[in-house]
C-alpha cells in the first residue's frame, strides 16, 4: 500500500515538474514576443510625427541659443571697442552724457605715459 502510494506520489511530482517545464518555455516564448512588440512600439513613437516636431524644435532652441550667445559676444567686444577711447575721460551721470578730462587727469597721464 505505502508503495503503491509513493508511486502515485512520485508519478504526480514529475507530472507538476513537467507541466512547470512547459509553462516557462510558453512564458520564454511569451517574454520574447512582448519584447519584439515593445521594441516595435518604442520604434514607432520614435518615428510618429509628434515626437520627430518636439526633436526639431529642440534642435531648434539649442541652433537659437548658439546664435543669441555669438550675438552677444560680437556686441560686447563692439561695445568695448568703441569704448576704449573714452576710458580715460570722466563722464557726467545726467542725460546726454558728457565726457570730459580735467587738467589733473591730463598731466597724470602724460606722466604716466
Amino acid at each position: 500500500n505505502n508503495r503503491l502510494m509513493g508511486g502515485l506520489l512520485l508519478g504526480t511530482l514529475r507530472r507538476a515538474k513537467d507541466e512547470a517545464n512547459v509553462t516557462t518555455a510558453v512564458d520564454k516564448k511569451r517574454r520574447t514576443v512582448d519584447t519584439k512588440v515593445e521594441s516595435q512600439l518604442e520604434e514607432e513613437k520614435k518615428n510618429s510625427v509628434p515626437e520627430q516636431r518636439r526633436r526639431l524644435l529642440e534642435r531648434r532652441r539649442e541652433l537659437n541659443a548658439q546664435l543669441d550667445a555669438q550675438h552677444m559676444a560680437e556686441l560686447r567686444a563692439r561695445n568695448a571697442q568703441r569704448r576704449a577711447p573714452l576710458a580715460n575721460f570722466r563722464k557726467t551721470a545726467a542725460l546726454p552724457t558728457l565726457y570730459w578730462c580735467s587738467a589733473d587727469d591730463e598731466k597724470k597721464a602724460v606722466e604716466a605715459a
